[in-house]
C-alpha cells in the first residue's frame, strides 16, 4: 500500500526522520494500517490510544478498523 504524502510526512516525523526525508518511505509503505494509525495517533499526541480509538469507531459505528 502506498500512504499518502500528508500521512508520510507524519509517520516520518514519528521515527525522527525530517518530515520530506524519504528514505525510508518503502519501509513506511510496507507498514500495516494499524501501526500507521498508531504512528500517526502518537504524534498527535494520542500515546498508547491507536488501539482504543479502533475499538471506539467499532463500537459506536460499527467500522472495523483492524486488519483482517
Amino acid at each position: 500500500m502506498t500512504y499518502p504524502e500528508n500521512i508520510l510526512r507524519i509517520v516520518r516525523q514519528n521515527l525522527d526522520l525530517e518530515s520530506t526525508d524519504t528514505s525510508k518511505d518503502d519501509e513506511i509503505n510496507a507498514m500495516s494500517q494499524s501501526k500507521i494509525f498508531d504512528c500517526v495517533c502518537e504524534w498527535e499526541g494520542l500515546i498508547g490510544y491507536g488501539r482504543v480509538i479502533r475499538n471506539w469507531m467499532k463500537d459506536i459505528y460499527g467500522i472495523n478498523l483492524d486488519e483482517k
